[in-house]
């Protein structure tokens, strides 16, 4: 997935470089495409280590954990491991 749009918001520029502010709170924030600022971050690995919002979903249903796993950035504690991806399979299985 290319992570780079011309109409992206700031949010999404700055969770593309890795620069969210530690507070950033807006991470359903999609832009014109459709893509939340909390799957650009994951895909970058610029998730802070306290992100909680796995079940946000991208544009295709693909919720933040799946896009995480899939892109080898997934917190590997319990209860991270136990979010179910779009089709209710848990990460672990």
């Amino acid at each position: 997935m290319d992570t780079k749009h011309d109409d992206e918001t700031s949010p999404h520029m700055l969770a593309r470089k890795g620069q969210l502010s530690k507070d950033f709170k807006d991470w359903g924030l999609r832009d014109s495409s459709g893509w939340p600022v909390a799957h650009i971050a994951a895909i970058c690995g610029s998730l802070p280590s306290n992100f909680n919002e796995w079940f946000i979903k991208d544009i295709a249903g693909k919720t933040v954990a799946e896009t995480a796993y899939s892109y080898n950035r997934l917190p590997r504690d319990e209860k991270t491991l136990n979010t179910r991806d779009s089709n209710g399979i848990s990460i672990r299985e």
